[in-house]
């Protein structure tokens, strides 16, 4: 590569500096493969998407360590299977409830901090509703997430309104698991279970738990199969869609 220096080379091979085009085909004229040939389109296609920014690298100061695995996993995942235990999920929270969380989770963040934290949790819902390939999410809800005053009333009660509304899109579920369900087989309080295509169109599955030291992310088929077992057992205790809608409205009727 004409003008490169060790160090230039070297932070490229390690992924610390992307390459730009007239660099890889300097580098892939070295390597002896031809320009007009397949592999050379793919690898100038492949460099191009990698100096292409995730659009959450613009909150970069304000994004948690290790959350940005959360991120990316909910942007490309093709299924999300939750169970939250204590709040509505931040892909469904209306802008004046994730506000009331994120001020309850970190009380002593700037306003710029906390105005970011509300802008990541309203982008992150763009995958539900992007034009090619949304995201399916189900959510099942323990009834006591939808009982807590977050915000209070006025916020909570429109909170719930937005569940009934979003609900009825063709690639959201909302069931609540009722207090009259009992107990079940649950292995934490809240987690998201991501469904994933890989480059052989097989799927794989993560789960991700969110606790008050960051996040665990669980990618082993056994414990998988755990997170697995408990969420389809919350399924068969829970109530189908529509009861839920109707409970749903009713507790935000009473706010």
């Amino acid at each position: 590569m004409v003008g490169a220096t060790d160090s230039k080379l070297s932070r490229i091979e390690s992924g610390e500096r992307t390459i730009t085009e007239p660099d890889l085909e300097t580098l892939l004229a070295l390597y002896g493969l031809k320009s007009d040939g397949t592999r050379w389109g793919r690898l100038k296609v492949l460099a191009a998407e990698v100096a292409v920014k995730d659009w959450w690298d613009q909150y970069s100061d304000h994004v948690e360590p290790g959350f940005t695995e959360w991120l990316g996993l909910e942007d490309v995942a093709t299924r999300m299977s939750a169970f939250q235990a204590a709040l509505i999920p931040s892909l469904l929270q209306t802008p004046d409830y994730a506000r009331a969380v994120e001020q309850a989770r970190r009380p002593y963040r700037s306003p710029r901090d906390l105005d970011a934290a509300v802008d990541i949790s309203r982008k992150r819902q763009d995958v539900l509703t992007r034009a090619e390939d949304p995201a399916e999410l189900e959510v099942i809800l323990d009834e006591s997430a939808l009982r807590r005053e977050v915000g209070g009333r006025r916020v909570a009660a429109d909170q719930l309104a937005r569940l009934v509304v979003v609900g009825q899109a063709p690639n959201v579920t909302l069931r609540v698991l009722p207090f009259s369900a009992g107990a079940w087989r649950c292995p934490a309080s809240s987690f998201v279970q991501f469904t994933l295509t890989d480059t052989a169109d097989a799927l794989t599955d993560v789960v991700c738990v969110e606790h008050a030291a960051g996040c665990l992310y669980v990618d082993d088929p056994d414990e998988v199969r755990r997170f697995g077992d408990a969420y389809e057992d919350a399924q068969a205790k829970a109530l189908n869609p529509d009861a839920s809608a109707e409970l749903i409205d009713q507790l935000a009727g009473a706010f």
